[in-house]
């Protein structure tokens, strides 16, 4: 038996009531069936920022981006200078293309209201329709718990990181950071396997480790590079596990310099 729908709206706030066909109109709070909220999200792409971080870094960047997929129940982000202009726009291809690139078609777009044009303009081009959060309810926006869900993460790495990694590095664990979360977030439409492999595929553990961010690491010396007593790396040689190099090997951060792990 077809159970009765109640919808919800506020009065005094502009653009709200049913969800129409495209979709086009600000999201509102209201009761559906489980099979209509399916509807509704199939296809389902949300964004979002976080605030300014503490320490800019070494790339310039100060924000993350953060893009949420319903379908494949993924949450990938990357690092932006500032949340206006061509440096979001930027940001926010870049997310976009990954998951074309993965086989993702995404047909609507959830974001937040206070959104520039240039970004809505980008949007548009790429065919996508697009919902603006109510006013003074952000939480609207799926993005937003999404966003907490990855600094979480991000924020329980830093904190495990050595206590000499440099502060201005913490945009180049985003990458592991994104890969380890979606291998604990279970596929949508498969619950058998994980958010990550739907993006990238299945992960070698045994091609490609995955050493703890932020660990400190010594660079090997030869023994001709060595005197006979002495260790077998340097202070000088000290490196950082930033993130997993796919599809390469392994590789150690120092300074301006990369080395393989063996």
């Amino acid at each position: 038996m077809q159970s009765t729908q109640t919808r919800i709206t506020h009065p005094e706030l502009p653009g709200q009531g049913t969800i129409k066909p495209n979709r086009k109109e600000r999201v509102d709070i209201h009761i559906v069936s489980n099979d209509e909220l399916i509807l509704e999200l199939n296809g389902m792409i949300a964004t979002d920022q976080t605030g300014r971080f503490p320490i800019m870094s070494k790339k310039g960047n100060q924000y993350i981006v953060v893009l949420y997929n319903y379908d494949s129940n993924t949450i990938i982000a990357t690092g932006c200078k500032s949340r206006t202009g061509s440096d979001l726009i930027d940001a926010y291809d870049e997310l976009y293309n990954q998951l074309i690139k993965a086989g993702i078609v995404p047909v609507i777009q959830q974001l937040d209201i206070e959104v520039s044009q240039s970004l809505i303009d980008a949007i548009e081009n790429k065919g996508l329709d697009y919902q603006l959060a109510s006013p003074y309810d952000h939480q609207l926006n799926p993005a937003e718990r999404q966003v907490q869900t990855f600094n979480n993460h991000l924020i329980s790495n830093l904190h495990g990181c050595d206590t000499s990694f440099p502060a201005y590095e913490w945009c180049s664990i985003i990458r592991q950071c994104e890969m380890t979360l979606n291998m604990l977030r279970r596929l949508r439409i498969n619950p058998k396997l994980s958010a990550y492999t739907q993006l990238f595929g299945m992960f070698d553990y045994n091609q490609t480790p995955l050493a703890p961010l932020g660990t400190k690491a010594f660079a090997h010396e030869r023994p001709n590079q060595r005197c006979t007593h002495a260790d077998h790396g340097k202070n000088s040689l000290c490196h950082w596990t930033f993130h997993a190099s796919l599809p390469a090997s392994q590789l150690l951060h120092s300074r301006d310099q990369w080395y393989p792990q063996f």
